[in-house]
């Protein structure tokens, strides 16, 4: 539903004409005056008349004044006879512009002292269109032009401001970027990465967990580093500007107007040391193309949240069992083979109905099939009997489907021509499909202000706040409950309760202790919750004085405050009693605050200077500087003294143990680039760019970046005789970018341990380099007959200096030292074809067809081979 408010300005002052007067009714009235004591009796008449001569001349004057001007009026329709709101319309020569009404309609306004009927382009852009202009000669007096707009179903138009030096039409840009609008993401996700599943060729988006709130992984043709320990390969985040210090589900995806992806270095090249894993950039929605008034958009989702599929439990097993096949043989030392046997069920009660905090010892199977038994026995036995009486699926007992609600609120309007804004409020509760687990939510609120001042200033004001709460964080990576729910056999029924009305914890018979715990034990038993507050702001100032000129400066900042607590309450139920001096079952609490705070700022200036009509060039120079802030707080203690209490004062003080961890990290660069562009088609671009980092080493503070790329629109050339090929671009591009080591890996490193003895565990590395991405990407995009696009590009990937670490010799006391020692070769194919079915303004149907393929092989090693990863089964010596 849209609510549209609208205020009307009847009069118009200053360079805008103002609404014709209606003329007035005076009626003549008399009165009486003396003069050196001489009455008289007179009329308005004559002062009437007076008045009447003045306000004649006075818009006779204004009139003639007017005259001098210029007036552009004109009407902006789409190739399908549609009006269309909100376009710019500018004279870049003049730095004039306006936005089309709701009907299309437009006036421009030149000021007689800038007319000396000189011939401008009057250029024409709105979203979702392809630009047009028309040129016209200024002459005082009024015009008129109207503009047709064809619909840019491909986005070859579009603006892109991701990887290039200044914003720049997409089919300009030498390098793939891809880009996908609020056109393409009709139903906001709880995510805004994602929306991006099966839009970008290359991007492989995957939710490991599925929990409400958590953030997917996102990796841009294919991994780009041995070993990620600490530092992870997501791409850089950038939203308005603002670096992301950290992940993207504070983020209310309603507010996004367009994400752009540049996936390698031969395009991220700009963005220094942090841009080896590509970039994602988020611009969130403004008014910069509103009317005047203000509008309102109301949307609510409510929706079901459920698993879509389980996976497979076995319905058959292969423990001994009775002639009967339904009592189980027990192993009793002493008497033959199934001497005895007893009922799964009837043994489940005994162990489960235990008045205590555990459960009793099961009865033992004779031959229990699992990972600690091999040999003889599992060669006599064959997972064939289906299990006896009723079957249970765990997985749909766990699943429980749950409501997901979001309602948003947005606001967005311009007042005069100066002041534009947006602001949003939304609200979304997602409980996810896990029973006894509460879910996911979050509350966001965003204010977005353009003001221009002058002719010359503009100043972009971007914030966001959210605050979010969820629970489940404890059962990341696997968890106990999920790890459990893989035992469980179609016996169990997990849902069961003893006498006391509580759950069995403990409804698996077989071996293996508390691995075959209820897996619903630590979901309703342990108390998680998480609260994060997050603030993101930015400010960015242009100033723009000529033509070829503008200066910008952009500063930025990013706080995020999490708090977690995990509560276990005394007397939680495990499968075992827990011994006396690891905490029995009297509880345990832990707390943890987690503090990021990101500072960002940047200063660009551009210069562009046109060679004649058809070569243009442009300049760039920037400084930026980062600084990120971490600091996190860890505590815990057990052996709780009174039930139900969370302060950590309610442990046992030896079980107290504090931890904390306080970094900072600081990075500058400088950055000068430049672009030449002939007759359009040919297009150059370069840059070179050199950070230093407090993450590398002391003697290899600096690094050097750089790019070089061109592209050539065939289709644009004066030969050119396919009018059905509306577009062909040929583009290539070489570049270089970083991948910074991870904090502690310049540093020696040590374990406290009891007695407050040191144990050496990482030898420093004065050298340490970041690892430096090679990159060269040829393509080509094409469109036919306005409508189908094709976009392929090859890019080869060569990532040097992989940071490792290695072991080292004993002589040094230390266990390892993370050096630069590999190199990994990425080999990439990306194919999209994009095929609009109908486009109408109320109803769009576009199909997208992506392909990508990636092939990476580690083909260098400086160092002799060498095992890492957990001891867990012997996965420590799998990979080297």
């Amino acid at each position: 539903m849209t609510v549209t408010l609208v205020r009307s300005i009847f009069a118009q002052f200053g360079r805008f004409p103002a609404r014709e007067i209606a003329p007035s009714v005076s009626v003549p009235a008399q009165f009486s005056s003396s003069r050196e004591g001489v009455p008289m009796l007179h009329t308005c008449r004559g002062v009437l008349l007076a008045g009447t001569a003045a306000l004649a001349l006075m818009f006779a004057g204004a009139r003639v004044a007017r005259a001098q001007d210029a007036v552009i009026r004109g009407t902006i329709k789409s190739d399908r006879g549609e009006s269309v709101a909100g376009a710019n319309v500018v004279i870049e020569e003049l730095r004039v512009g306006v936005v089309s009404n709701a009907t299309g309609q437009f006036t421009l306004l030149i000021p007689g002292a800038r007319v000396r009927g000189q011939q401008v382009v009057v250029r024409v852009r709105g979203i979702g269109f392809k630009p047009n202009s028309k040129a016209v000669t200024l002459t005082p007096g009024e015009q008129s032009i109207d503009v047709t707009l064809a619909y840019d179903v491909n986005l070859l138009e579009a603006v892109v401001v991701t990887g290039t030096q200044e914003a720049t039409e997409a089919n300009k840009v030498p390098f793939t970027v891809s880009r996908v609008d609020v056109s393409q993401l009709p139903v906001p996700a709880s995510n805004p990465l994602t929306q991006l599943q099966g839009k970008v060729p290359g991007a492989n988006i995957v939710s490991a967990s599925g929990r409400p709130g958590a953030q997917p992984s996102v990796l841009l043709r294919g991994p780009t580093s041995i070993n990620a320990s600490g530092r992870g390969q997501d791409p850089l985040y950038i939203v308005d500007g603002v670096i992301i210090n950290g992940g993207l589900p504070d983020l209310n995806p309603s507010d996004i107007e367009s994400v752009e992806v540049v996936k390698g270095a031969a395009g991220a090249s700009l963005y220094g040391a942090r841009a080896g894993n590509g970039v994602i950039n988020i611009t969130t929605k403004s008014a910069r193309r509103s009317l005047e008034g203000v509008k309102f958009d109301i949307r609510s989702e409510a929706g079901v949240s459920d698993i879509e599929r389980d996976f497979g439990l076995a319905r058959y097993h292969a423990l001994a069992t009775d002639e009967t096949g339904m009592l189980f043989c027990e192993a009793v030392t002493g008497l033959p083979f199934c001497a005895r046997a007893f009922d799964y069920a009837t043994e489940q009660a005994r162990i489960n109905n235990a008045p205590g905090d555990f459960a009793l010892n099961p009865k033992g199977f004779p031959i229990d099939p699992g990972s600690t038994i091999s040999g003889q026995p599992l060669r006599q036995r064959f997972q064939v009997q289906p299990w006896p009486g009723t079957s249970y699926n765990a997985v749909n007992q766990l699943v429980t489907p749950k409501p997901f609600l979001e309602n948003t609120l947005d606001m967005s309007g311009r007042f005069g021509t100066a002041t534009r804004f947006y602001a949003s409020a939304s609200n979304r509760r997602e409980e996810g499909a896990i029973r006894f687990l509460n879910g996911f939510t979050r509350d966001a609120f965003r204010l977005n202000v353009d003001q221009t001042i002058g002719t010359d200033w503009n100043l972009a004001f971007h914030t966001a706040y959210t605050r979010s709460t969820q629970d489940g964080v404890n059962q990341e990576e696997g968890g106990n409950a999920f790890f459990r729910l893989t035992r469980v056999p179609a016996i169990v029924n997990i849902l069961k309760t003893d006498t006391l009305g509580r759950l069995y914890i403990r409804p698996n018979l077989q071996g293996g202790g508390s691995q075959n715990q209820n897996p619903l034990s630590t979901l309703y038993q342990t108390m998680r919750q998480d609260v994060t507050n997050r603030f993101i702001g930015g400010l960015t100032a242009t100033y723009s004085p000529a033509n070829w000129f503008n200066l910008e400066g952009n500063f930025s900042y990013d706080l995020r405050r999490g708090a977690g607590v995990q509560f276990n309450d005394k007397g939680f139920r495990t499968t075992a009693a827990i011994p006396t001096g690891l905490g029995g079952n009297l509880g345990s609490i832990q707390r943890g605050t987690a503090n990021r705070e990101a500072v960002n700022g940047s200063v660009n200036a551009a210069f562009r200077h046109d060679f004649g009509p058809d070569l243009r060039s442009r300049y760039s120079l920037r400084y930026l500087f980062e600084q990120r802030d971490y600091d996190t707080l860890y505590s815990a203690g057990s052996q709780l003294s009174v039930k139900g209490v969370t302060d950590l004062g309610n442990t046992l003080q030896s079980t107290r143990d504090t931890r904390s961890n306080v970094t900072r990290i600081r990075q500058i660069g400088v950055f000068a680039g430049t672009g030449l562009e002939y007759k359009e088609r040919y297009i150059i671009d370069a840059l070179i760019r050199r950070d230093g980092s407090s993450l590398f080493g002391p003697a290899n503070r600096w690094a050097t970046f750089g790019r070089a790329s061109a592209a050539w629109r065939v289709a644009q050339e004066p030969w050119w005789k396919l009018p059905q090929v509306s577009e062909l671009k040929l583009h290539g591009s070489y570049g270089t970018a970083g991948g910074s080591p991870r904090f502690d890996a310049q540093y020696e490193t040590f374990s406290v341990g009891t007695g407050g003895i040191l144990t050496l565990v990482t030898l420093g590395n004065r050298n340490l380099r970041p690892e430096l991405h090679k990159e060269t990407e040829v393509g080509a995009d094409l469109e036919l007959w306005n409508r189908y696009a094709v976009n392929v590009t090859y890019s080869h990937a060569l990532i040097q200096d992989q940071i490792l670490p290695v072991p080292v010799c004993a002589c040094t006391g230390f266990q390892r030292q993370w050096r630069n020692a590999g190199t990994l070769t990425n080999k990439t194919l990306e194919l999209s074809l994009n095929i609009p079915m109908m486009q109408r303004r109320e109803f769009q149907w576009t199909t997208r067809v992506i392909y990508d393929r990636n092939r990476s092989v580690i083909t260098q090693l400086n160092v002799p081979p060498f095992f890492f990863g957990a001891d867990l089964q012997a996965t420590g010596n799998i990979f080297f």
